[in-house]
């Protein structure tokens, strides 16, 4: 499944379990790069990952701020998280809670 493993090449965690559906579908608009890239629709289908317990980052050149947070954290200004990632990390928490308990 390429969500596992664009998770696992992001974060460097091994043992990642994916839940089968995605959990969100997001499209968001891509600027002009260059003549080769003009501006483009990009669309990230979003699934939940479950980590095993005690798992660290090593992360990649793509991914060198990581950390683990809450649903409390989400308000947290330092984060600069868009209000859509707001929204899915939200329900990503909920049915996170609902499937382990």
């Amino acid at each position: 499944m390429v969500a596992l493993r664009e998770a696992t090449e992001e974060t460097g965690i091994v043992g990642l379990e994916v839940w089968s559906d995605p959990i969100d579908i997001d499209v968001h608009l891509i600027e002009r790069r260059s003549a080769a890239e003009p501006a483009h629709l990009h669309l990230d289908v979003r699934y939940l990952v479950k980590a095993p317990k005690g798992a660290v980052f090593r992360g990649n050149h793509e991914s060198v701020a990581l950390r683990w947070v809450g649903g409390h954290d989400l308000e947290d200004s330092t984060l600069s998280l868009d209000d859509s990632t707001k929204r899915v990390a939200r329900y990503g928490f909920a049915l996170a809670e609902r499937l382990l308990n």
